[in-house]
């Protein structure tokens, strides 16, 4: 069976069903067709946070995907977006129980190894946009909604870094003040992807695009979704001008590009406190980025719209 698309080693056939939990090895058992492997997909996995994804084989020859959320109340959360979002673009729920999903297996060529192409790229933003477009009751587009002192999040989470040695506080500091001069006062809200890149998007036929990964559905402000794509999807100008082509057509740019200052170090930031909650040992990933918009920062002296991002 080889090694899974993020890189993990195959379970043994043999053990296939002891490495799920109670919840998802009944719904296996619900299947009626014995389980001949499991793949464990999920990169940073953490016993600190159950949350797993397995690449599940039964004996007829068919796959599904396995999911086990942190709780039955995340679970529940994408189960309804999932279900305003349809299955057009999205996987189909097969089974649920608790905390724990089976859901259909697509199959496709990776975006990845198609990203360079700009018609791609312009269906992947399309898409983003379509999936920013939906409110929670329905099709449309959703409205600017207030959110309790944005700069209270970015301060919050500086401080946790800061706190734990893995940002200096005068470092810490000086990206607070840049930021700051971006503050959004209001964003707009509504469905949010939290991993819109291209190793999550698979190319199907006919022309179609899935979105494979699905367990950080949310409700959340759309601009720090489009900063999180921004972090996990790095584009050149010309790549982020087709996405944003696509994009465009659904909702406009121009508050993300104001506010992009801020929701690109707040991304940073609170990708870095992910890693060190659950202790991969990876949070200098996301802290890698901080230079590059402090440079850009001390040259033009207005941000970093344009230069680095969308």
């Amino acid at each position: 069976m080889g090694r899974s698309r993020r890189g993990m080693p195959p379970a043994s056939s043999s053990k296939a069903a002891t490495v799920l939990d109670r919840e998802l090895s009944e719904l296996v058992a619900d299947v009626g067709i014995p389980l001949v492997g499991a793949t464990l997909l999920t990169r940073w996995w953490s016993p600190l946070h159950p949350r797993a994804a397995w690449q599940l084989q039964f004996a007829d020859g068919h796959a599904l995907k396995g999911m086990r959320f942190n709780s039955p109340a995340v679970a529940d959360g994408v189960d309804h977006l999932l279900g305003l979002l349809g299955d057009r673009h999205f996987p189909r729920i097969i089974a649920r129980r608790g905390p724990a999903m089976l859901l259909q297996w697509i199959e496709g060529a990776p975006v990845t190894s198609r990203r360079g192409q700009a018609d791609v790229l312009r269906q992947c933003g399309f898409l983003h946009g379509w999936i920013h477009a939906q409110a929670p009751g329905g099709a449309g587009a959703t409205a600017p909604g207030s959110k309790p002192d944005w700069g209270a999040r970015l301060e919050a989470a500086a401080e946790i870094l800061a706190k734990s040695g893995t940002l200096a506080r005068r470092e810490a500091g000086e990206l607070i003040r840049q930021a700051r001069m971006h503050l959004p006062l209001t964003a707009a809200t509504g469905i949010t992807h939290g991993d819109f890149c291209a190793e999550n998007l698979i190319a199907g036929q006919p022309d179609r695009i899935y979105v494979i990964d699905n367990e950080t559905l949310q409700m959340d402000a759309l601009d720090y979704d489009l900063a999180r794509t921004w972090y996990r999807w790095p584009m050149g100008r010309r790549h982020w001008a087709a996405y944003g082509g696509g994009y465009s057509e659904h909702r406009g740019l121009a508050d993300f590009k104001a506010h992009f200052p801020y929701w690109s170090v707040l991304v940073l930031l609170e990708s870095a406190i992910w890693h060190l909650a659950k202790r991969t040992g990876a949070e200098s990933i996301p802290l890698r980025r901080l230079p590059a918009l402090r440079r850009v920062w001390s040259r033009s002296g207005r941000g970093v719209r344009g230069a680095v991002g969308p």
